[in-house]
């Protein structure tokens, strides 16, 4: 598994999350390229007894809420008379149709203010139950508040820039973040990558993806320092911070944003936003890592033994900057990364990968930049039978000793093979 870094230039910038009257007199997008239409698409794949869903806002020029958002209803059109009940009165609507529920709630944005109103159909199984499939529809909407800043968000657009992937590492990164961190409102990855020559918005839980950083924000790109914000008509701290990859290289910057009142206190959610951004510089190898495809191969996942094994292994050892196991799955032909602090889960091992795994031989070296030292030994399990690879890189500078590095790396590779019952295990879901 090769890390070169040459050749890659990072800027940073922290683009607007609020942008105050800015957001009003943007042009409103309905359905496709809206980030209303993301998010039900989300839920869509997330929820496979959805049968129909649509979203319902207000929209400057109409009157009332509209359909912006949906699998199902022609875009426009006015809100049915149950969800109008509903928006009026609060109440959640649930009617039993056949084989189908039909839902009708409020929509509510992240910090639980009316966002709208949601429209559901959902298909009831054979000897289902009424009472799972109305908790659902409520996980439903509250999956969806999760992405919503505040209803107009909903119309915003999606993506500004179609050389930035919707579905990249950064934000597999942003969405494991949130769920590692439910009190955060908003979070962002802004960066410039090979596939985008400005500082944009990489990932994001409210959409904008490719927004490019407005002249206020490059103020924290020159100086490099922490930007804090009390934004009080939202109610919400916003910190902003540098962000670094797992060398310490700072490639971009990260936005945090927490709900904020007259209790909370701004030095302990300084700090927890420091924790956060540190938590995801140690999983960026370089600024294209972020724009990589994630899943990188749809058969694998990072819910995975292999996966609990390497976070466990970094928690332990601090000085590891990158570790990566490559096992063959069973029946598989092809070698593979099953698991990583860099992502690319699925992706075939290369002819240096192969090296180690066909003849045992470790390799290690400085890399070309001079600032990692790069080791690759076999993976064995508990039997000592080889099952793969592992790659362990640590940082260097000149004149450290390498003889002790390579011993460290063999240490940790003993420490795997201790916990590693079989190759078949590692494929097995976390213990």
């Amino acid at each position: 598994m090769k890390f070169s870094t040459a050749g890659i230039s990072a800027l940073l910038a922290i683009a607007p999350f609020f942008v105050g009257n800015a957001c009003a007199a943007d042009t409103p997008v309905l359905g496709e390229g809206s980030h209303g239409q993301q998010i039900v698409e989300r839920a869509v794949a997330a929820h496979q007894d959805i049968a129909s869903i649509t979203v319902f806002t207000t929209v400057a020029g109409h009157t009332g809420e509209i359909a912006v958002a949906s699998n199902a209803q022609r875009l426009g059109e006015a809100a049915p008379a149950v969800l109008r009940a509903v928006l009026k009165t609060g109440k959640a609507h649930f009617a039993p149709r056949k084989d189908h529920l039909d839902v009708a709630l409020v929509l509510f944005d992240m910090q639980q203010k009316p966002a709208g109103g949601l429209v559901l159909s959902l298909r009831m199984k054979p000897g289902g139950s009424r009472a799972a499939l109305e908790s659902e529809a409520r996980t439903i909407r509250d999956e969806l508040a999760r992405r919503i800043s505040y209803g107009a968000n909903l119309v915003q657009a999606a993506h500004m820039d179609p050389n930035v992937p919707m579905n990249s590492y950064a934000q597999h990164l942003v969405d494991q973040a949130l769920i590692r961190h439910p009190d955060v409102l908003i979070m962002a990855i802004h960066a410039t990558t090979p596939k985008n020559t400005d500082a944009e918005i990489l990932a994001s839980n409210i959409g904008r993806i490719g927004k490019k950083a407005d002249e206020d924000d490059m103020r924290v790109v020159s100086g490099g320092e922490t930007n804090l914000e009390v934004n009080k008509k939202l109610m919400r701290f916003e910190v902003e911070l540098p962000l670094n990859d797992v060398s310490g290289v700072r490639l971009g910057a990260l936005g945090v944003v927490f709900p904020y009142d007259a209790q909370t206190d701004q030095k302990a959610r300084h700090a927890e936003a420091i924790r956060i951004r540190d938590e995801i510089s140690r999983r960026i190898l370089k600024p294209a890592n972020l724009v990589e495809s994630w899943p990188y191969d749809p058969k694998y996942s990072d819910d995975t033994y292999a996966q609990a094994l390497v976070d466990k292994t970094l928690e332990a050892h601090r000085d590891i900057q990158v570790i990566g196991l490559h096992v063959t799955p069973p029946n598989g032909k092809a070698n593979i990364i099953l698991a990583s602090n860099i992502g690319r889960i699925g992706k075939v091992a290369d002819s240096d990968d192969m090296g180690v795994v066909n003849t045992g031989r470790p390799n290690m070296a400085v890399n070309a930049e001079g600032d990692r030292f790069e080791t690759e030994l076999a993976l064995r399990d508990q039997n000592g039978t080889q099952i793969g690879a592992v790659s362990i890189v640590y940082g260097y500078t000149k004149g450290v000793d390498e003889v002790a590095l390579a011993h460290k790396a063999q240490a940790v590779a003993a420490e795997l093979a201790h916990n590693i019952p079989s190759a078949a295990a590692l494929f097995g879901k976390p213990r």
